[in-house]
Parts: structure tokens; sequence; C-alpha cells
């Protein structure tokens, strides 16, 4: 079979008052590819947050970078190619598509909403996930329960809602399809309906 070539790869994040060329120029590009580079891209060089992650690579055969990943999101990466002399660079912007999943937490109050969702989710969410469905369930009820006064040990809170993942293992909270809240003994529900003008 064909030798498979084998590739090098450096990281590197842009510093506070660099720009984008400093910094393409630091990883061993000449100033004019860093100018063709992001040329080839839709990038506008004065919102690029300081922190921002690039990562160049090539073959090692040799020290020439052929591709340039920029990493824009968690879902998404704007990679730009080494093309031949005569087309230059070439850039695509790669969405990394998230997973959606539905799912139905239940928590019981001892002492907050809080500590109910974050019991009840421990093992399906990240911490800041959790907190952003406590929120979501706390707007959903705002005007009917004040739940930093109102809620007692021993009521139940239960939400259907749509987890969405990246394979990197990122985690946020979709949409929140439904909530039920018990209260001695009797239970408030919620149920998600879009209205037309994008409400819900």
């Amino acid at each position: 079979g064909e030798l498979l070539s084998r590739r090098w790869f450096q990281q590197d994040t842009l510093g506070r008052g660099e720009t984008l060329s400093e910094l393409l120029v630091r990883r061993g590009l000449s100033a004019s590819e860093a100018s063709d580079i992001l040329a080839a891209t839709t990038l506008d060089p004065r919102r690029i947050p300081a922190g921002l992650t690039i990562e160049v690579s090539g073959d090692t055969s040799t020290t020439q970078v052929q591709e340039v990943r920029f990493f824009l999101g968690v879902d998404r990466i704007l990679k730009v190619v080494r093309g031949d002399t005569t087309t230059g660079w070439r850039a695509t912007d790669e969405r990394i598509p998230w997973v959606t999943d539905t799912l139905l937490v239940r928590g019981v109050v001892n002492s907050s909403l809080y500590e109910a969702v974050e019991s009840g989710a421990a093992e399906l969410l990240p911490a800041k996930a959790r907190q952003e469905l406590a929120w979501s369930i706390a707007d959903i009820y705002e005007y009917r329960v004040d739940m930093s006064r109102e809620l007692q040990q021993g009521d139940e809170v239960r939400v259907l809602f749509e987890r969405q993942s990246l394979p990197s293992g990122v985690v946020k909270v979709g949409t929140v399809l439904a909530a039920g809240l018990q209260r001695a003994g009797s239970e408030v529900q919620a149920i998600r309906m879009d209205i037309d003008n994008g409400r819900s």
C-alpha cells in the first residue's frame, strides 16, 4: 500500500494587541502569505478577540505551512488550504453539527430550584448547562411562583428539554418543551407553544 505522509501540527493563540498577520508570521508564514490567507477569508481582523486559537499544519517532508485553521467557535472552524501557485489559498467554513436529543429531568426541592435541578441533571449536563436549565425553568414560572420564597421542601420539578451536544463533548441546553412544578400536592404545568411572531 501507499505510505501515508505524516503531518505536523502547531497551535497558537492570538495575543493581546497582536494582529492575525503577526500571529501567522510568528507561526512561519511570510507577510505576503499571511495577507493572502486573510484575503481568502471573510474575517474582519478588528473583530477577532485576543485568545483566538489557530492551528498551522503541513507535511513532515517540509516545514512549509499547508493549512491554517481558525477556531472561531465551538461549532465553527475556518480552514484555509494552500493551493498551487495559480489558485493561491482556499478557505472553507466548517460547521460542526450539533446533535439534539430530548431528556426528562426531575428533581426534588430540598433548599432551592437550582439545587433540585443540580441533583436531577447531574449525570446529564455539565454545571453551566444545569444552571441554564434552572434559569429557563425560573423564567417559565416567573409570574406564577416566586422561586426564592415560595418553594417548599419536598416540592418537585420536572422538565422536558432538548440537549444539544458536539462530538468534542460541549453540551448546551436547547429548547425547553414542557415543565411541571408540584407544590403542596398540586401541579402547575407549562407546555411550550410557538406564537406567530417568533415568541413562545
